[in-house]
């Protein structure tokens, strides 16, 4: 019985952590699509300048919404990292 709450505990733990990998990965790709836009490379749709702006409440030039950006992922890895190490040494 002991065990099966734990199953479950650890179980919500990794959905959330999938959660916030999954939006590390789009940020990630946002990031590097804007990237490309600042390079010429045209896509189809909204451009991700505008998507980054809309989601993340930046605001600036092409350029300094990249690097906002940048800043604001390495941020959130950080504190994922850190999360994850201390999920590890209480584990232990």
């Amino acid at each position: 019985m002991m065990e099966e709450g734990w199953a479950k505990d650890n179980q919500l733990v990794l959905q959330r952590q999938l959660k916030e990998e999954i939006s590390l990965f789009r940020m990630k790709t946002l990031e590097k699509a804007l990237y490309l836009e600042i390079k010429g490379l045209k896509r189809g749709g909204r451009s991700a300048y505008s998507i980054i702006k809309e989601e993340y409440s930046l605001k600036g030039s092409r350029q300094t919404v990249l690097n906002k950006v940048k800043a604001l992922y390495e941020d959130k890895v950080s504190c994922l990292r850190d999360a994850y190490e201390k999920e590890l040494e209480d584990a232990r």
